[in-house]
C-alpha cells in the first residue's frame, strides 16, 4: 500500500514549478507519522530521498533555464 502511495508522490504534470510541485509533496511527506508502524520506516525514508533529490534537480534545471532566459551568467 505504502509503494503505491508513494509512487504518486511524484507529479506528473500541473501548472507552476515542478521543484515547488515535489517540495509540497516532500512537507507532506514529512508531517506523515509512521511511529507506530516501524516496517515502513524504511521505505518512508526512501520516499523521502527520492523525492528531496527530484527537488534538488528540478530546483537546478529551473535555475539554468531562467539564467538562459534572462541572458544572465553568474
Amino acid at each position: 500500500m505504502f509503494k503505491e502511495i508513494a509512487s504518486r508522490l511524484f507529479p506528473t504534470g500541473g501548472v507552476g514549478s515542478l521543484s515547488s510541485q515535489y517540495e509540497a509533496r516532500l512537507k507532506l511527506l514529512g508531517q506523515l507519522d509512521l511511529s507506530d508502524m516501524p516496517a515502513l520506516a524504511a521505505p518512508l525514508a526512501r520516499a523521502k530521498d527520492a523525492l528531496q533529490k527530484e527537488v534538488d534537480a528540478w530546483r537546478s534545471r529551473e535555475t539554468e533555464q531562467d539564467r538562459a532566459r534572462s541572458g544572465r551568467f553568474e
